[in-house]
């Protein structure tokens, strides 16, 4: 299934099964939600996203999504959501989710909408940017069995946010080989939250490792909060930069400043 390239103040609805919808050129869906959910419903299984840009979905229940998925498995890749009250919104039987080669940005409402926000299943994340969401919306907040995030940039840079990830309900938590960035106006000193809410899953893990995290809020910096979990733990070979921080765990570099570390030179919310 073809788009073909331009602005549409439209939506999509789609209930079939295994299909491609693929943006040929810059392809956007812009300011219109169906059913009062998003700018595409998913009701299909095993649907595939390639190449859409969305932004400005706002319904009366602030849940406005650009894409609400009711359907059981999903792959998006090179999508860019941005500028909504939600980017991805699940149901409670979502399937597994991959999310590849794309950008979450400016998203959030109230701190109940957030860029990501998954309802069970799994969730895949892998060479993406999940940045900037908005009045104390989390970037990512996964009630997945498994969240994986790999090669990945999640950073607040300027904006109120709240926790940068937000695994509520635990189970196995990987993050690896990525960018974290907790900002200045930060609401929440925690970076991450794991299992806060309650313990859906019999396997509960946490792997943080090999990440360059930078805790910037201004106050105290706290990089997970954890509940419901007494082992397998690894958080290791990270480099940290930044003060005020609550915590420290044995096996990770942790620096004072970005000057210190060599990277001053970088965009700095702070300055």
């Amino acid at each position: 299934f073809l788009i073909t390239e331009g602005s549409y103040k439209e939506s999509l609805i789609i209930i079939a099964d295994d299909i491609n919808i693929i943006g040929v050129g810059h392809v956007v869906l812009d300011g219109v939600a169906a059913e009062g959910k998003g700018a595409i419903i998913n009701k299909g299984d095993f649907n595939r996203y390639y190449n859409i840009e969305c932004h400005s979905i706002s319904v009366q229940d602030r849940n406005g999504a650009c894409i609400r998925h009711e359907g059981s498995n999903l792959i998006l890749d090179h999508i860019y959501f941005h500028d909504s009250q939600q980017g991805i919104l699940t149901g409670n039987n979502p399937g597994v989710i991959e999310i590849t080669d794309s950008r979450f940005e400016n998203l959030g409402q109230n701190g109940r909408a957030h860029a990501i926000y998954t309802n069970g299943g799994e969730l895949y994340i892998r060479n993406s940017l999940v940045i900037a969401s908005k009045d104390e919306g989390h970037e990512i907040k996964s009630r997945s069995s498994i969240t994986s995030i790999i090669n990945s940039t999640i950073a607040s840079l300027s904006s109120k946010d709240s926790r940068l990830i937000d695994v509520p309900a635990g189970g196995v938590f990987i993050l690896k080989n990525s960018t974290l960035q907790q900002g200045y106006n930060s609401s929440n000193q925690d970076s991450i939250g794991y299992a806060l809410e309650e313990n859906l899953y019999k396997k509960n893990s946490i792997h943080i490792e090999k990440n360059l995290i930078l805790l910037e809020r201004k106050g105290t910096n706290k990089l997970i909060h954890t509940q419901h979990i007494e082992s397998d733990i690894i958080i290791s070979g990270n480099v940290i930069i930044g003060e005020n921080l609550t915590q420290e765990h044995e096996g990770n570099i942790y620096i004072n400043s970005r000057k210190e570390y060599g990277i001053d030179k970088l965009t700095n919310p702070i300055k």
